[in-house]
């Protein structure tokens, strides 16, 4: 089965103080499984964003883009 995209995004999105941290850490955890090795900016976010909707609220987008930069990942700037 798969997961609802709705009910990932807002699971992520939830501010750094709900559970102590666990959903934080549960986004960090999945963007660290992803692989944008050489991808342009452009497609490493579309991707990123393709694996669950944007919850409505203003406040609930803001960990969901501004994560700290995966030391992993190299985006191609072409």
């Amino acid at each position: 089965d798969r997961l609802d995209k709705t009910q990932v995004g807002d699971y992520i999105g939830r501010e750094r103080e709900y559970m102590d941290g666990i959903c934080v850490n549960v986004l960090h955890e999945f963007v660290q499984y992803m692989d944008f090795t050489d991808m342009l900016f452009d497609d490493a976010i579309r991707r990123y964003l393709s694996t669950f909707r944007l919850p409505g609220e203003a406040l609930l987008l803001i960990p969901l883009l501004s994560l700290d930069p995966v030391p992993s990942a190299t985006l191609s700037s072409e």
